[in-house]
């Protein structure tokens, strides 16, 4: 069976060039958005839409705005004048499959239509939803914020030919996030390359991206791919692409438009198949305003886009993360389980690393605990303003005054508790067995006290034999 086609324009001559161009498919026109919302409405199934912006009664965005509403399965194409070509990407982002320019070329019309068209029928084929991509790695959790990112890296996993942008700060698991969508595209089967944009030259961006022939700059007696050729089929993740020279910029640009590419030292071109990632830790578009950054790229970039949270907007997953990290550190058979107080010091930090800082952390504690507990005062966190030297915060935590009676009980608890312990050991010179008469409490017991309050009795009994 063909597939089915509904091509929207209010004016006629481009209707005549959609019937000429796509005649192959089942196509069906309207002359505006309303007349489309009818057919739909009377049951009318399509593929692909290809709808113009600017119309009467409804526009294109509006259209999209319904389709995408009332969940029709088609993959929409808006087709724009060159003044309104920003309003029709930022309408990808409401999820248009792409955008075509006024004048219409035939080819170029022909070939997205096609990407569409397999879109769709990819989809069609997938009989169930994809496997979340969630606990793969790094990206772990399931607080709210994780799992609407394991939706989104699903639905981006779908889309195996577009675009996407990743963002966020610094440690919060970008890479591990693209790889996790290209592991469940339809390009799984074929590499994933990563390229550092910031090690990119103004001389040497041309030949790492598309290759260099022989003897172009070098005495190389053979010519050298680039990463395009070699992600053929697969999917290339450009990290920090905001670091890219300006003039990459523009040849990325360029690629994106034609999907071909030319080495270095050569007048031919070939043809790039290959998925464009990207992520960037930096506001993209304050360096579009700055200058630094294409504004046409950027859109291109951006039609698909996910944001990875920061830690400390997250901070319920900090359990399943610290435990991730124990398990993966290989000292679980010496540190059984992570103290309440040692979670709670978690929670309290801020991670300006985020996940990253967070593994690095239970890594570099676990190894230089004794166990079989890791304590508040054995996480190889920074020292705060508003902590003592074990780590534990001193602020009073009453003024803040958003506490409950029972958390107030338990904050006045500790607090006591770690006063009268400290006391204790300064009195008996950090003899333990002496401690454990007077407290009136095991001495295994009084270990098990002092080790959570991160009290060390071997510093008074140093300090008693001075």
């Amino acid at each position: 069976m063909k597939p089915r086609l509904l091509l929207i324009d209010d004016d006629k001559k481009v209707l005549h060039i959609f019937r000429a161009v796509l005649g192959e498919y089942n196509a069906t026109f309207a002359s505006n958005g309303a007349q489309a919302i009818k057919l739909l409405e009377k049951g009318e199934r399509f593929d692909v839409i290809v709808s113009d912006v600017k119309m009467p009664q409804i526009n294109g965005i509006e259209l999209l705005e319904f389709i995408k509403n009332q969940s029709y399965h088609s993959e929409v194409i808006l087709v724009t004048a060159h003044a309104t070509v920003e309003s029709a990407v930022k309408a990808m982002k409401m999820g248009a499959f792409d955008y075509l320019i006024k004048p219409l070329y035939s080819e170029e019309t022909v070939a997205v239509v096609e990407r569409a068209v397999a879109t769709v029928k990819r989809k069609n084929q997938s009989n169930s939803k994809l496997n979340p991509v969630s606990n793969v790695g790094t990206l772990a959790g399931e607080s709210a914020a994780m799992l609407e990112v394991y939706r989104q890296l699903d639905q981006a996993a779908l889309a195996s030919d577009r675009n996407l942008l990743i963002i966020g700060e610094t440690g919060t698991g970008k890479e591990l996030a693209a790889r996790s969508v290209h592991e469940k595209s339809e390009r799984r089967a074929s590499v994933f390359s990563t390229l550092n944009c910031g090690l990119l030259s103004a001389d040497s961006w041309k030949s790492e991206l598309f290759g260099e022939l022989a003897g172009h700059r070098s005495s190389d007696l053979s010519d050298r791919e680039g990463y395009f050729l070699q992600t053929r089929r697969g999917t290339l993740l450009l990290d920090e692409v905001s670091l890219l020279p300006m003039e990459a910029q523009s040849a990325l640009l360029g690629v994106l438009d034609s999907r071909t590419g030319t080495p270095a030292g050569s007048d031919r071109s070939y043809r790039i198949d290959c998925r464009i990632m990207a992520t960037t830790n930096r506001d993209l578009p304050n360096l579009v305003k700055d200058g630094a950054f294409r504004e046409d790229l950027y859109y291109r970039l951006s039609a698909l886009t996910i944001s990875l949270p920061p830690l400390r907007d997250r901070l319920e997953d900090i359990d399943s993360l610290a435990y991730t990290f124990l398990d993966r550190s290989g000292m679980r058979s010496k540190i059984q389980r992570i103290s309440d107080d040692a979670i709670a010091r978690l929670k309290r930090y801020n991670w300006p690393g985020n996940v990253r800082e967070l593994r690095n952390c239970i890594e570099s504690s676990v190894s230089f605990s004794e166990g079989p507990e890791l304590a508040a005062c054995e996480l190889e966190l920074p020292a705060t303003p508003a902590a003592d030297e074990n780590g534990i915060e001193i602020e009073d935590t009453f003024d803040k005054g958003d506490l409950t009676y029972r958390q107030a009980l338990e904050i006045g608890r500790d607090q006591a508790a770690r006063k009268y312990l400290s006391q204790l050991i300064k009195v008996t010179f950090g003899n333990v067995s002496h401690a454990s008469r007077i407290a009136g409490v095991a001495r295994p017991s009084l270990h098990r006290l002092l080790k959570r309050y991160c009290i060390d009795p071997s510093k008074e009994r140093l300090s008693g034999n001075i």
